[in-house]
């Protein structure tokens, strides 16, 4: 198995970034809540074509974490994730304390030091649970045939996705919270390895794909265009259609490729995309910049909604970028990684000699 860095997995990353943004500015910015008529329709439509990112980034992990081979897991690369989370969620609502004191309470900020302990950010918080199983379930996957792992896929997506899309009409049976869960996406961790593996992305045209993509978006948004104000069991990260979008979008990203300045270009921002969550969705900002700030567009002319609606995600995303960029520099210039690197090492040592001790 080829082990070359896949360049258009990491460009998934920016535009699957791009759509947790188009889905925030479209929900917590009202304008689904206040569109209507054509409007209404044509912002649903977005909306469902962004769902599937989520789903892609939990596919993503299995695809990029899955080792053929057994390799050393360093638990301690979780503080290398943890730190940018501890960054934003306790440096905005330190800056927030300091200027609105009369807003954000001194019990606001201490639960900011602790982001997961306090579940600032409910992906991050799934990921958490995860991070600590990845090495255990590439074991699992290593240990199974070709044929065992795609058993295991048409098990998982009939019991876990279609049957579940149906079955929460009346109640969430696995208790998925409609994907926002740590459970979800170790099955979506599956699934990515599962293509990596088996080889998923090599199998049937591009085109296939780009019209199994389209077909679940005609028939996602069909659906809550019948229902009208009623909520659509479609319109759901552990939804059959939302879940074959994302597997499309991966396969088909998987088998770009680019010249060198493209792969430059990836390589700079690609790194950064987490970052955009961490900022816009960080608990201030969401509450009080987020929510309802984008009704006007609700009311703009059909020909310009596009436009409008394409402009805020897009100035959100970019300003977002941006800051994460700086906060990597910051990090670079002032050796901060090489400190995290340190640090690392020496849990790593620790955890050792602990397990050594216990285990004998």
């Amino acid at each position: 198995m080829s082990t070359q860095r896949n360049y258009g997995i990491d460009l998934l990353r920016l535009v699957a970034m791009f759509f947790v943004v188009m889905l925030h500015v479209l929900g917590q910015g009202g304008i689904l809540a206040h569109a209507t008529g054509i409007p209404y329709a044509l912002c649903w439509l977005f909306e469902i074509v962004a769902y599937c990112a989520v789903d892609c980034y939990a596919i993503i992990s299995g695809y990029v974490c899955y080792r053929e081979e057994e390799t050393p897991y360093r638990y301690s690369n979780y503080l290398a994730f943890w730190v940018p989370v501890f960054v934003y969620s306790f440096g905005i609502t330190l800056m927030g304390y300091l200027l609105r004191p009369d807003v954000v309470e001194t019990s606001v900020l201490v639960r900011s030091v602790l982001p997961v302990a306090s579940a600032q950010y409910w992906y991050v918080n799934a990921y958490t649970g995860l991070f600590f199983l990845i090495p255990w379930l590439n074991r699992l996957l290593r240990h199974t045939t070709a044929a065992e792992r795609n058993r295991l896929v048409l098990l998982l997506f009939a019991v876990f996705s279609v049957y579940a899309t149906f079955s929460n009409a009346w109640n969430d049976v696995f208790r998925l919270i409609g994907g926002y869960s740590f459970v979800w996406l170790v099955l979506l961790y599956i699934v990515g390895a599962w293509i990596k593996c088996n080889r998923i992305d090599e199998k049937k045209s591009s085109l296939w794909w780009c019209c199994l993509f389209a077909g679940c978006i005609l028939l996602t948004w069909g659906d809550k265009m019948l229902r009208g104000d009623k909520p659509s069991f479609l319109v759901s990260y552990v939804s059959f259609p939302v879940v074959l979008m994302a597997l499309s979008l991966v396969v088909l990203f998987s088998r770009l490729r680019f010249p060198a300045k493209g792969i430059a270009f990836i390589r700079m921002f690609s790194p950064a995309a987490f970052g955009v969550y961490l900022i816009h969705t960080q608990t201030l900002i969401w509450k009080h910049s987020m929510a309802d700030a984008f009704v006007w567009v609700a009311s703009c002319r059909v020909r310009l909604l596009p436009l409008a609606v394409f402009g805020c995600v897009f100035a959100i995303f970019s300003v977002c970028l941006a800051i994460e960029l700086l906060r990597q520099t910051v990090f670079r210039v002032l050796r901060l990684n090489q400190l995290i690197k340190w640090i690392q090492a020496r849990c790593d040592a620790a955890g050792g000699r602990l397990v050594r001790r216990i285990c004998g």
